[in-house]
């Protein structure tokens, strides 16, 4: 292998009163009908702690979950005690902990992501965001804290597709000019598949610290991995660069800026745009017989 080329968070303002009454609360618990049982309370009439059945029924639960959440976004339940309850809710449910589904998580994430891409980092609310999810905002901001959580999010998930795609050009057949063009046709899927995401790195100056990081890292990790491959080509003379990290940012480039020009009803399917674009950056690459000139 070549050597490597080198180169609001904030608190919902609810009300602070007592947990939804009649439902499974803090304190509260679930009947063997499913119905929400008021809690326990000691002398001084605070609730009492007790823990929510193990096996509860989910269908059980999740009412007792929309219940609560109907009472936060109506008001009549504090947002932090609200999150704590669903908290507790959903990891007793059967299906596990209160982790999204993937499916479930990536379509938040689009929505968030066309709706950013449509308004602005700065317009865009988390209600917003939360409306056309189609979930309540204390919901939706018991997975995201703030529009720079979600944000993100965004950004490393598209950086996990790209990593994906150059992973498994690197693991399939062909050469480095077969795999550059490979790597190519799969990124420019990723990118209209996901058309608004490549907009919102202009934001990233946004993003929370830690968020920042894992963005660079990955960003780094698939430009020398392209690059790698760029030298690999260099050196079996399949390929000319003075600077395959260069080469990498220039391949990147051409692709990750597809959403200024491409138009899903345009004249050309992603397929073609791939075709062209490959044989123009793949090709310009491509070492020139003897004879050729430079």
């Amino acid at each position: 292998m070549a050597q490597r080329a080198r180169s609001d968070a904030g608190r919902g303002g609810g009300r602070a009163v007592s947990v939804l009454p009649g439902s499974a609360g803090e304190g509260g618990s679930l009947s063997p009908r499913g119905r929400a049982t008021a809690p326990a309370r000691d002398a001084n009439g605070a609730a009492a702690p007790a823990a929510l059945p193990r096996r509860a029924p989910k269908a059980a639960i999740d009412i007792a979950i929309a219940q609560l959440e109907e009472a936060v976004r109506n008001g009549t339940v504090d947002e932090e005690a609200g999150r704590r309850v669903v908290d507790q809710l959903k990891r007793s449910r059967p299906d596990g902990a209160g982790e999204l589904a993937g499916g479930r998580r990536e379509h938040i994430l689009t929505v968030a992501a066309r709706v950013i891409a449509r308004k602005g980092f700065a317009a865009t609310t988390l209600q917003e965001i939360a409306d056309e999810v189609g979930v309540t905002r204390p919901s939706f901001y018991y997975h995201f804290k703030s529009k720079q959580a979600i944000l993100g999010a965004i950004l490393v998930s598209a950086l996990e597709r790209a990593e994906v795609a150059i992973d498994e050009v690197l693991a399939g057949p062909g050469d480095s000019v077969a795999k550059l063009r490979a790597f190519v046709f799969k990124y420019v899927e990723v990118n209209t598949q996901h058309a608004e995401v490549p907009a919102l790195f202009q934001a990233a100056a946004e993003l929370e610290p830690e968020a920042a990081e894992e963005a660079r890292r990955r960003r780094s990790a698939i430009d020398h991995k392209l690059a790698d491959l760029v030298a690999e080509g260099v050196e079996r003379g399949k390929l000319r660069s003075r600077s395959p990290l260069i080469s990498a940012y220039g391949m990147l480039g051409a692709t990750n800026w597809m959403h200024t020009w491409y138009r899903p009803d345009g004249r050309y399917s992603p397929s073609e745009i791939a075709g062209m674009l490959a044989d123009m950056l793949v090709y310009g690459l491509a070492a020139r017989e003897a004879g050729e000139g430079r």
